[in-house]
């Protein structure tokens, strides 16, 4: 049993590596600025405002649900070249960590499983 649920922890966390290992391969890179933060009083929630400029010299101008930044603060950022204003902040972790702790995580407990029912024959 057990070992069963490693094996469901290892089969997630590689359908989110695959769902997720190519989702900002083509995005381009930048660093934006805070420019104003938004208190959404109906939403209850704080959205905060960036600016960044395109390699065309063009400046796009987006709001993320996001807090805990100041104006006025530089942020590195992804974006959509085909959507500029599809912009998410960059990971402060590598990528796929989230995946590997999972998928470490569901080994080591089928590794476990699998040893004690060994055991315990």
């Amino acid at each position: 049993m057990v070992s069963g649920i490693g094996v469901v922890c290892v089969l997630i966390a590689w359908i989110m590596y695959m769902r997720r290992r190519d989702l900002y391969d083509d995005w381009m890179q930048e660093t934006a600025t805070v420019t104003e933060i938004i208190d959404s009083a109906t939403h209850g929630t704080l959205r905060t405002r960036l600016t960044f400029p395109l390699p065309s010299g063009q400046t796009v101008t987006c709001e993320l649900p996001v807090s805990g930044y100041a104006v006025g603060q530089r942020l590195p950022i992804v974006y959509d070249p085909g959507n500029p204003s599809n912009a998410r902040i960059a990971e402060a972790t590598p990528p796929h960590t989230s995946e590997l702790f999972l998928g470490l995580y569901g080994a080591a407990v089928a590794v476990y499983g699998s040893t004690m029912s060994f055991l315990t024959m």
